[in-house]
Order: structure tokens, then sequence, then C-alpha cells
């Protein structure tokens, strides 16, 4: 009990505190609880994605000469 009372109040401190008025208004509670657990419930970003390491097998660039 004392965990959820604790989200809560956290909760709704960012509501009242971090977000502007005009998106308060646009924006009911559920509705920013919904975004935020769907949120925690995506998990965290993938990595970015990265270029394969340089294969042995290419030919060295040779000038010409």
């Amino acid at each position: 009990i004392l965990l959820a009372m604790l989200c809560l109040n956290v909760f709704l401190a960012f509501y009242r505190r971090a977000l502007k008025p005009a998106a308060r208004a646009a924006a009911s509670r559920l509705h920013v609880a919904r975004h935020a657990t769907a949120e925690l419930y995506a998990g965290p970003p993938s990595p970015p994605a990265r270029a394969p390491p340089r294969s042995t097998l290419t030919p060295a660039l040779v000038p010409f000469g």
C-alpha cells in the first residue's frame, strides 16, 4: 500500500508541476497515466544499429601508376 501511495504522489506531483497548463487541459490524468504505463511496458529502446565489422577479404586499395 505504501508503494502504491508513493507512486500516486509522484505521478500527481509530475502532473501538476511538470506539465504546461495547455498540456494539462488537453490530456486527462488517465490519458497521461496510460501513456506512462505503455512506455514502462515497452521497455528500454533498442541500441542503434552498427555497421558490420570490416572483412579481411576486401581487396586492398592499390594506387594506379
